[in-house]
């Protein structure tokens, strides 16, 4: 390890996400063999640093470097640098655990042998030999998380970014994350890792770096910055809380102001550090106490917290994460993967289609206006579950959701039985359900037979769509973010 050699120079980071201002002016320096905890709330900008230096996204101004290597003009040079766990999981639930890194290894450019070695070598690294067949659906959420670090050490990086490492995790799980990264940086991996736990980065961090809206705030040790706060901070229990008023005002004679907690029967002294002998000073308050008369419950003498340094910092406390977060890229990229996936299928059904023998009698033509009404009337049901998917509490609410409608938009159209056969009361959904449409027109466009009224009708059911759901997501996303 090169002590002098910089394992992350920024400088001057600056990206913006429309009118929303994600990182400003940001400076940050991470030493070879140091672990450096990005310290901050919801949408302070710590994920987007992170992406910023792992090359995922672009600075809009500024520049950085991972070992010399710039992010922006030499990005294959960081990438087989650098190994990158995301806020969520990148696993793939219906795999195995040894076939999730078997993947990651092959297109990592390991051999069979060599990816079976390295796999066996870092399920037993990570006491996951006994579930590496089960299907990762199985894992708990500690053992899934030790799974997507796992994938990123497939080949060693000598940085690791490690963004939102326990988000979500019960403390047994999230312990064994810590001791993982421990190990790691044992190892001489250099870390720079994202958190909202101020523990977390109190537990496993050199250095803390304190951002909030995109900047800056205070960068030095964890003692250092709870030191900037105050020397100390006593605790005092009332025996009797009526008391509290006066016990107040008999320490804050040799100790400066105290505040009330929120059970309404403890207060809380923060020391300063420009206080001289506050050992002695402590001691005069109590007998103060006794003087006065006023009973303890009992006491406790400690460092500040890093969430009052957080408080001192930025006017505001730490936020508990949520695990519902949704990020505007994320919607549009789940859009984009939807069409992706439609366009994809299609291929897939009409390349079977011709090579099983069946000839469109409507020709190139009505296949490929065929394949872009699919496309139009796609996008608009993908704004549907994009607006169930911020709608939902959890994953099992969504699938319930997307059932009730889902199940009607499909059985309840002529796609897989012709209307005439149905019951009469079903006939009358049939024809009003845009599916119909949707499945009649494509018929005629591949017998050549499609009329123009046929195919403005879907267009038309595609915007209605879009016009309805699009502004409703839109209107979700505003009122969760």
């Amino acid at each position: 390890m090169n002590s002098n050699e910089k394992a992350v120079q920024a400088s001057g980071l600056v990206k913006s996400f429309g009118r929303t201002q994600a990182v400003e002016d940001l400076d940050l320096a991470v030493a070879d063999g140091e672990v450096v905890g990005l310290l901050g709330p919801n949408g302070a900008g710590k994920t987007t640093v992170v992406r910023i230096l792992s090359t995922l996204l672009r600075p809009d101004s500024g520049s950085a470097t991972v070992f010399g290597h710039d992010v922006v003009d030499d990005a294959a040079a960081v990438r087989r640098l650098i190994g990158l766990t995301g806020q969520f999981a990148s696993i793939d639930d219906d795999l195995s655990g040894r076939e999730n890194l078997t993947i990651q290894a092959r297109l990592l450019g390991l051999d069979r042998s060599a990816a079976a070695a390295r796999c066996s070598e870092l399920l037993a690294q990570f006491e996951l030999e006994d579930a590496a067949r089960r299907p990762v659906k199985t894992y708990s959420g500690g053992m899934q998380r030790r799974l997507d670090i796992a994938g990123a050490l497939v080949v060693p990086p000598r940085l690791l970014f490690v963004d939102e490492p326990t988000t979500g995790l019960d403390p047994r799980s999230r312990s064994q994350v810590w001791q993982l990264v421990r190990a790691l940086v044992a190892d001489g991996v250099t870390v720079l890792l994202t958190t909202q736990y101020l523990e977390e980065a109190d537990q496993l961090t050199d250095r803390i770096v304190v951002v909030d809206h995109g900047r800056v705030l205070a960068d030095d040790t964890p003692r250092q910055l709870k030191r900037s706060v105050g020397a100390s901070v006593l605790e005092v229990e009332m025996v009797d809380p009526s008391r509290l008023t006066d016990a107040a005002r008999s320490l804050a004679v040799d100790l400066g102001p105290a505040e009330m907690t929120g059970n309404g029967t403890t207060l809380r002294v923060r020391i300063p550090s420009s206080i001289e002998n506050h050992g002695h000073r402590t001691t005069r308050a109590f007998a103060r106490l006794a003087e006065d008369g006023i009973a303890l419950a009992g006491y406790a003498l400690g460092q500040p917290s890093l969430d009052e340094v957080f408080l001192a910092l930025t006017g505001h406390r730490a936020e508990t994460p949520t695990a519902d977060e949704t990020s505007l890229e994320e919607i549009v990229g789940g859009l984009i993967g939807d069409l992706a996936r439609y366009l994809m299928t299609s291929g897939i059904v009409i390349g079977l289609g011709l090579i099983m023998g069946f000839r469109p009698a409507g020709g190139a033509t009505g296949v490929l206006l065929g394949v872009a009404l699919i496309l139009a009337f796609a996008s608009g049901l993908s704004w549907i579950w994009t607006t169930l998917g911020l709608l939902a509490r959890s994953p099992q609410s969504l699938g319930l959701l997307s059932f009730l409608v889902q199940f009607p938009l499909l059985f309840a159209s002529n796609t897989f039985v012709a209307p005439d056969t149905m019951p009469a009361w079903i006939d009358h959904l049939v024809t009003l359900n845009p599916v119909s449409h949707l499945v009649s027109t494509e018929r005629d466009l591949m017998a050549g037979t499609a009329t123009a009224g046929e195919v403005t009708g879907v267009l038309l059911a595609a915007a209605a769509l879009t016009v309805v759901f699009a502004p409703l997501t839109m209107r979700l996303y505003q009122r969760r973010n």
